[in-house]
């Protein structure tokens, strides 16, 4: 992936570069300040920022995001009665003045003119500018549809069992001298005696929730992934504990 994200790189002009290196600098400030604030809140004021602090603060970034683009939805359907409320009283001004006056002149009708010129180019700006902003976020992650919570959080529980699949990697590699190739050699050493069995036991339910989520037998509700990001909060903090972490 480091490899990929490389060779994508070199075809960045260099105004590219140094406003990806901006949003970058900024996102991580952000996640910085957030991973402190939680750090103090759990352990009673304390600097030390963990692995854990940083993956949660990741996560309520992500989650605050999906919450401004769900309001700006909201906020574009509120919009939207709005003006089909105005350009209904509009219409039905203007039918009520061609109901009242049978007659039209352009001269003495100036004003009706100019108002119904008016109406019609705010319909023409009104929809185009729906249109763009349709296709805007029709490109966002996020959506409003009935499984958008279900997805998030599956989003979540993915992330989690990634970091913990990773560390696992490195902590087997490092305990057995043997670079690990497949995920039966981290299972193996889970089954040992060389490693605290109680950690293995949820080490294991977790993969098998994530896999049941990613296959679909099982919803990522907001109770499940509550239970799943305070386990994996638990095991990523007993692997830390390992010297090949300090």
């Amino acid at each position: 992936m480091t490899n990929q994200n490389n060779d994508i790189e070199k075809h960045l002009t260099s105004s590219a570069k140094e406003e990806l290196e901006k949003i970058l600098f900024e996102e991580r400030a952000l996640i910085l300040n957030k991973a402190e604030k939680i750090a103090k809140n759990q352990k009673g004021g304390q600097i030390e920022i963990s692995l854990r602090d940083i993956i949660e603060a990741k996560d309520a970034d992500y989650k605050e995001k999906g919450r401004d683009v769900k309001l700006f939805k909201k906020f574009q359907l509120y919009k939207k009665i709005f003006f089909y409320s105005s350009m209904l009283y509009a219409f039905l001004g203007i039918l009520i003045y061609f109901f009242q006056n049978k007659t039209f002149d352009i001269k003495e009708d100036l004003g009706l003119v100019i108002t119904i010129t008016g109406v019609i180019v705010g319909v023409i700006s009104f929809f185009l500018t729906e249109s763009m902003i349709t296709k805007k976020l029709a490109r966002s992650t996020m959506s409003d549809d009935g499984n958008s919570t279900s997805s998030e959080n599956a989003v979540i529980i993915v992330g989690r069992w990634m970091v913990i699949e990773k560390m696992l990697s490195k902590l087997v590699s490092a305990q057995t001298g043997v670079r690990v190739t497949s995920f039966n050699q981290i299972i193996n050493y889970l089954n040992s005696d060389d490693f605290d069995q109680e950690i293995a036991t949820s080490i294991i339910n977790l993969l098998k929730t994530r896999n049941a989520v990613v296959h679909n037998q099982l919803e990522a509700s907001n109770m499940l992934v509550k239970g799943y990001v305070v386990l994996a909060g638990n095991v990523i903090e007993k692997l830390e504990d390992y010297p090949i972490f300090k």
